[in-house]
């Protein structure tokens, strides 16, 4: 296992009022606990399982309870297993993942944040198990966002859309389909308009 170092560097009050409301600032605490901005990179995941599945990779490589900065989960019956709403791992000095909820794509984000001070290696072996759980498919980045009410304030989260394949056959008159397949194959087209026959 590779060793963690998260830090005990207490908080400034100066900083309080830049955290806001949340449990858990990554950007914050990177800064405080390295002493410089951080880079950051967005990973929109596969699904909410993809999170677990870069865990268990990274499970061989790293003590992850160790490394673990910040973890909360939500508990919401008996014999369900309780889900990630946060979770900050700080796997090596400068170099912090993040998983929340309330930050970009929600439960199908993760974000990295490094240093020109990480270990290369470790970044690399990070980036390859997230990278690993990539959406493969053509679906788009999850920019539209609704207004949701929690428990203490209204936050912006992604609206999932699943956009279906055009079925031209299901939601179109008969008679568009050899027009359609005309012009695709690039071939003349005979059209009926106002009872005039006309070639296109």
């Amino acid at each position: 296992m590779l060793p963690s170092s998260p830090s005990t560097t207490a908080l400034p009050v100066s900083l309080l009022p830049y955290l806001g409301e949340n449990y858990f600032n990554p950007l914050a605490w990177f800064c405080l606990t390295f002493g410089e901005y951080p880079h950051r990179e967005v990973y929109q995941l596969s699904d909410a399982d993809a999170r677990q599945a870069v865990l268990t990779a990274l499970g061989a490589s790293f003590d992850l309870p160790a490394a673990t900065v910040a973890h909360s989960t939500y508990l919401e019956k008996q014999g369900k297993t309780p889900e990630i709403q946060t979770y900050a791992l700080n796997l090596a000095p400068h170099l912090l993942l993040f998983f929340s909820d309330y930050d970009y794509f929600g439960d199908k984000g993760a974000l990295l944040y490094y240093s020109r001070h990480t270990d290369a290696d470790l970044l690399a072996q990070v980036r390859v198990a997230l990278a690993g759980q990539l959406n493969s498919s053509k679906e788009e980045h999850q920019r539209i966002q609704v207004l949701r009410q929690t428990s203490r304030r209204l936050d912006f989260s992604p609206l999932p859309l699943k956009i279906p394949a055009l079925d031209l056959a299901a939601n179109y008159n008969d008679d568009l389909l050899p027009v359609h397949d005309g012009l695709v194959h690039g071939q003349q087209v005979v059209v009926v308009v106002g009872g005039e026959v006309e070639r296109r």
